[in-house]
């Protein structure tokens, strides 16, 4: 008997194939729709048995892609890796150690300052010409000697009667600079003298004395100015220089300036010292002059200074000059 197919199994022209048998009967559909149902809740059943596993799986998920979206309300759970943070405070920044920090070992710990206490020493005893030829005969690094005299007016008459009598009266060529001078309260010097001059500085200002520093290192060319224009102040002429007519005039001038050559300033170890309230040709009578030439001048010996022109001192050629010390070193003044 000839089976006819229902119109719903025809062929159709989104079909390409026949069904297959088993479809082609009511009893067989209800079968197949009843083992469908069955697999279903049992699907269903194998999927929600622990409702926990797809939450825990979810947030990890989230965990590991990066978020787009910043919260501004603070009201969403942290994430578990987020848990220690609350949702209200910044993450903890990692502290960074400094670069090159020393190890403890290493640092420095700041002491209180102390004074500086002057080391004591058994310092020799001058007389005053005693003095000046000590330094007469002192021979001073980083000094050129100077052969011969310069000239003063170019004058050869005239420069040769200016020398002899600044000879006469005690004058010596002195030498000049070998090295780069350094600069001291805006004065140029030896720069061996740098330190002795400010910790003698310091000393006096310890002592209640401001002392301060006038006039230095000085060239040759300076001297020249200097000792021409004094000279001419005093009216003497270059004729009459070279004719002899006004040695007197030229020995009043020596009792203060020096003539180009014969300076100790040109030397840059000496400089002459100012106490602050005073006059500075009247720092004889200071109490800065006081302090300094005390007990044979011990304040100025303990930092290596000595008096360029003592007073009692005989042919040294500027009168005694009390502000001007030159600087020998401690060493030398010392006993041996």
């Amino acid at each position: 008997m000839r089976i006819i197919e229902p119109k719903t199994y025809r062929h159709t022209r989104a079909s390409s194939a026949r069904k297959p048998q088993f479809f082609r009967s009511k009893p067989a559909i209800v079968i197949a729709a009843l083992l469908l149902v069955g697999v279903g809740l049992a699907a269903r059943q194998w999927i929600f048995q622990d409702d926990t596993q797809p939450v825990v799986a979810s947030a990890q998920d989230q965990a590991q892609e990066p978020s787009d979206t910043v919260s501004t309300t603070g009201a969403s759970e942290p994430q578990p890796e987020d848990a220690a943070v609350p949702p209200d405070e910044p993450e903890p920044q990692i502290e960074q150690e400094p670069e090159s920090e020393p190890e403890p070992s290493e640092q420095l710990v700041e002491q209180p300052s102390t004074p500086v206490q002057q080391p004591e020493v058994d310092l020799l005893t001058f007389a005053d010409n005693d003095f000046k030829l000590f330094y007469d005969n002192l021979k001073q690094p980083g000094l050129d000697t100077v052969e011969n005299p310069p000239f003063i007016y170019d004058n050869v008459a005239a420069d040769e009667r200016i020398q002899q009598i600044a000879e006469d009266r005690g004058y010596k060529l002195r030498s000049e600079p070998s090295v780069q001078l350094a600069t001291v309260d805006g004065y140029p010097v030896q720069p061996a003298i740098v330190d002795p001059w400010l910790a003698l500085k310091q000393a006096a200002a310890a002592d209640g004395h401001t002392i301060s520093i006038v006039s230095a290192y000085r060239s040759i060319s300076h001297q020249r100015t200097l000792f021409t224009s004094r000279l001419q102040s005093a009216g003497a002429t270059v004729e009459q220089v070279a004719a002899g007519t006004v040695d007197n005039k030229i020995d009043s001038v020596l009792v203060t300036s020096s003539i180009p050559g014969y300076s100790k300033h040109h030397t840059g170890y000496t400089i002459d010292i100012l106490c602050a309230g005073w006059a500075f040709e009247n720092f004889k009578n200071s109490p800065c002059n006081e302090w300094i030439s005390a007990n044979n001048f011990e304040m100025a010996k303990l930092h290596g200074f000595i008096p360029s022109y003592p007073p009692g001192a005989t042919k040294q050629g500027p009168d005694p000059e009390a502000w001007e010390y030159v600087w020998v070193g401690v060493d030398l003044l010392t006993k041996r």
